[in-house]
């Protein structure tokens, strides 16, 4: 493998990483946002975000710069792990929405990766090579126009036929009357595709999507988020850290070295 198949300072743009004052810029709105919330949980979270510093990170998921620093690393650390893998197996990109409103008490983060991973075993997938995040986003459906939190999965798989793993996430991820497609597997099919597939799999962000009807079919808009709605999803989020988003199985080089053409 080339130098060049391995991500360093120099090559980081490729990844369409978000600029550190970017990152600034999202993180002024959000103290906003929390300080003027009125709520106790949320003004603390502000106030550990202003003292956020290099040498003293708040570690908090809420803060965009520490979780530009965590996707940065996460990057770093695998992109070189995949290119090698992807010269040896297939590997997909693989997006998996669960449009049910999310139930803070029953399904925060940790466990609703802990919910996919027994799915996976149930099925007899827990060994596929497999790294991504989950991504939330607040729904509104012109339907009922009402908003809602959603979980989401991207990741990244190492397998020669996706069909199977594909019907076990169906099993999980059903169709409904909001969700018609809610499992899409796209063959990775160059490098650039695989370093914007994994660049994608930790959000940078979250947003909100409006689902509308338009000349009889439906069309999903994505927009920032809103003051209220940044709040609402950062109370449920409020304790975790930029690398709960992190979803991952079997994946070491031990993993990659199985796998042949």
């Amino acid at each position: 493998m080339s130098k060049s198949s391995v991500i360093n300072s120099k090559q980081k743009a490729r990844f369409h990483l978000e600029t550190h004052e970017q990152a600034k810029e999202r993180n002024e709105a959000k103290i906003i946002a929390f300080w003027n919330s009125g709520d106790k949980k949320l003004a603390n979270i502000s106030e550990k975000m202003m003292a956020c510093r290099p040498q003293n990170p708040c570690g908090l998921l809420a803060c965009s710069v520490c979780l530009r620093h965590f996707r940065y690393h996460y990057l770093k650390r695998y992109i070189g792990m995949w290119l090698r893998l992807y010269q040896k197996c297939p590997v997909y990109y693989v997006t998996a929405v669960l449009r049910v409103p999310v139930n803070a008490k029953k399904m925060p983060l940790n466990d609703f990766k802990m919910w996919v991973k027994k799915h996976f075993k149930q099925y007899g997938f827990d060994k596929v090579p497999l790294m991504g995040g989950v991504d939330y986003s607040v729904n509104i459906d012109e339907t009922y126009n009402r908003p809602y939190i959603c979980q989401h999965l991207h990741f990244l798989i190492a397998m020669q036929y996706p069909k199977a793993f594909t019907e076990c996430l169906k099993r999980a991820f059903p169709v409904g009357e909001n969700v018609p497609r809610p499992v899409r597997v796209d063959a990775i099919t160059d490098r650039e595709g695989l370093q914007k597939a994994l660049n994608y799999t930790i959000p940078a962000f979250f947003e909100k999507r409006w689902r509308k009807l338009i000349n009889e079919r439906h069309r999903t808009k994505h927009y920032p988020l809103g003051n209220k709605q940044l709040c609402e999803l950062y109370r449920f989020l409020a304790t975790n850290k930029p690398k709960d988003l992190m979803f991952s199985q079997n994946i070491s080089n031990q993993d990659i070295k199985r796998f042949k053409k």
